[in-house]
């Protein structure tokens, strides 16, 4: 998510992961931050490639991400999250589950940062029609928070680091 106008707004991430060479490219509206997100997402992926079980590595791939931008929002720098997870989910040839939104950044060692203004986000992922959001379990602590019309329209879906967020939003387990 990133902001529009001082609000929330919602990214949509398309990814195309293809065999190849190892390169990769964001096109569409990212803003600087998202972008760093996206460079984020692959060198951790390229670290932790055999976490996915796979004998490859994502230099054997080349990985394609569009960024749609429907409110034309600027940033977006908690994307890292949702580009990993849609990375492995081309890698995988898997697809996310239907009106699912990740939230989450992570640093280059997959280390989770807990989600800012997080009300505000879960009540733009039910406008948006999202029945699914995943969330760093560094959350978990704001559930009180939380008003219960939300927790209502939404499952909260906890992860504990980034491929625990590809492989419960591709619903490996």
């Amino acid at each position: 998510m990133g902001e529009s106008e001082g609000r929330h707004a919602p990214f949509r991430i398309e990814t195309q992961t293809l065999p190849g060479s190892g390169k990769t490219n964001i096109s569409g509206t990212p803003g600087k931050r998202m972008k760093e997100s996206f460079e984020t997402a692959c060198d951790y992926l390229q670290a932790n490639m055999r976490e996915l079980s796979r004998e490859d590595t994502l230099d054997e791939y080349d990985i394609n991400v569009q960024v749609l931008n429907p409110s034309d929002a600027n940033e977006g720098g908690e994307t890292s999250v949702g580009l990993l997870v849609g990375i492995v989910s081309g890698i995988l040839d898997r697809p996310v589950r239907p009106q699912t939104v990740v939230l989450g950044s992570m640093s280059l060692m997959g280390e989770l940062v807990s989600v800012s203004s997080l009300i505000d986000k879960l009540q733009l992922s039910a406008d948006s029609g999202a029945k699914t959001v995943l969330l760093p379990a560094k959350n978990k602590e704001d559930l009180p928070k939380i008003p219960d019309e939300l927790l209502d329209q939404l499952q909260l879906v906890f992860y504990t680091n980034p491929l625990d967020a590809a492989s419960k939003a591709i619903e490996l387990e």
